[in-house]
């Protein structure tokens, strides 16, 4: 029963940092995404006003 309680706080720090490490990741590889995903957009939308006025 000690043993357990006295790993449980460990384990949580450690999973936290795991989940920290694995958003940091996330974010890492969405926000080229996103900002790729958003030229593309805007691109497409100009494209399409473009041919709204002509």
């Amino acid at each position: 029963m000690q043993r357990g309680l006295g790993g449980f706080p460990h384990s949580r720090f450690a999973s936290r940092q795991g989940a920290d490490l694995f958003v940091n990741t996330i974010k890492l590889s969405i926000i080229p995404w996103l900002t790729t995903a958003i030229r593309l957009a805007i691109a497409f939308l100009k494209s399409q006003l473009n041919r709204i006025s002509q």
